[in-house]
Parts: structure tokens; C-alpha cells; sequence
């Protein structure tokens, strides 16, 4: 009894692997293809639904092919332009419109009181101002320190945004490159055309003496 459910589970073990490596040479022989956006050279790029910036850039269109074929890698990228063009202006305009009244406030509080005449009061007032924006300063030093953090975190988004579009589209590039590189013979039969014609000309090309 031992014996059969051994062989049974080394059984189950050599499909499993089978199988797995059968996924893995078919994942190989995708990742060899040419890109579909560059396998006809008459391919003319259009605009990409994936981004407004690049219309025309081939990284664009590389890219977004290879979100097309990749579920997750699509989902991904929909949450980094969810974050990037919605939810963070939306989750900061409040504090964004607060310091900016605020802002507003004291420099429109500074421009009337240097407008007092009396030197004296005048100074007191600005003085009274200083202390209410140092303070004013003080209690949002959190919120200007989270802004501040925010602006770094999208600037390291946008990077690594970048970096998956370089690091995706090279081996798709690098297929192109390998399995789309025209015969070198064509190239020769046309200089050998070139040097044909040339002898030929050469009849009707020498000087009378």
C-alpha cells in the first residue's frame, strides 16, 4: 500500500514538473517574439491610449502593448494614473486651498499695515502679524512636512514609472532587433547593380583625345 502511494505521488511530481516546463518554454517562445507593433514596418504609430505625452513614441507604443498583454501589469499601471491624476489632487486640494487662504491672508495683512502712517503703530502691527504667521507656521509644520513627503513620493512614482517602461520595452526592442534584421544580401546585390550601371556609363563618359 506504502509502495503504490509513493509511486503515485513521484508520478504526480514528474507531471506537475512536466507540465511546468511545457508553461516555460511557452512563456520562452513569447518572450522571443517580435512585437506586434513592430512587425510591419508600414506599422504607423498612433495616438496611445496609455498616455497623452508621447503620441508618437515608439517606447509608448511598446509599452502599450505590452500592458495589453499583461492583466496585472495593466491594473498597475490604471492605479499609478488613478494616484497621479486624481486621488492625490483631490485628498491635498483641502489643505492646498487652506494654505492658500491662509497665505492670501497675511500677505493682503502685511500690505495694510505697511500702509499705516503712523511709524509706530505701523511697526506694532507688523510686529502683532509676525507673530500670528509664526505661530499660524507652527501649527501646520506637520501638514507642510506630509506635503512635502507627498511631493517626494510621487517624484519617485513618476521615476519608477519611467523605469518600468524602459526596463519592459528593451527585450521587446532587443526581439525586433535579433529576428527583424533584413539580409545583408539585398544590400549587396544593390551595389553589385550600382557597380554594373557604372562600368556601363563609362562607355559613354570618356573624353575624346
Amino acid at each position: 500500500m506504502k509502495t503504490k502511494f509513493l509511486i503515485l505521488i513521484i508520478t504526480s511530481i514528474m507531471i506537475f514538473g512536466c507540465d511546468k516546463r511545457i508553461t516555460q518554454n511557452e512563456n520562452e517562445g513569447n518572450l522571443l517574439e517580435t512585437p506586434e507593433t513592430l512587425e510591419n514596418d508600414k506599422n504607423v504609430f498612433s495616438i496611445s491610449k496609455y498616455s497623452s505625452r508621447y503620441n508618437s513614441n515608439i517606447i509608448e507604443k511598446l509599452y502599450e502593448e505590452a500592458l495589453d498583454k499583461n492583466e496585472h501589469l495593466k491594473n498597475l499601471h490604471k492605479k499609478i494614473n488613478l494616484i497621479k491624476n486624481d486621488s492625490l489632487d483631490l485628498k491635498a486640494k483641502p489643505y492646498k486651498n487652506y494654505s492658500k487662504t491662509n497665505n492670501n491672508y497675511f500677505e493682503n495683512a502685511y500690505n495694510y499695515s505697511s500702509n499705516i502712517k503712523d511709524s509706530i503703530t505701523k511697526k506694532l502691527m507688523i510686529d502683532v502679524f509676525k507673530r500670528l504667521e509664526s505661530n499660524y507656521r507652527k501649527s501646520v509644520s506637520k501638514h507642510e512636512n506630509k506635503m512635502i513627503e507627498l511631493d517626494k513620493k510621487a517624484s519617485i512614482l513618476n521615476d519608477q514609472l519611467i523605469l518600468m517602461k524602459l526596463v519592459l520595452t528593451e527585450p521587446m526592442m532587443s526581439n525586433y532587433q535579433r529576428n527583424e534584421l533584413p539580409e545583408i544580401k539585398t544590400l549587396e546585390s544593390m551595389i553589385n547593380d550600382y557597380n554594373k550601371l557604372i562600368r556601363e556609363t563609362k562607355e559613354y563618359t570618356k573624353l575624346r583625345k
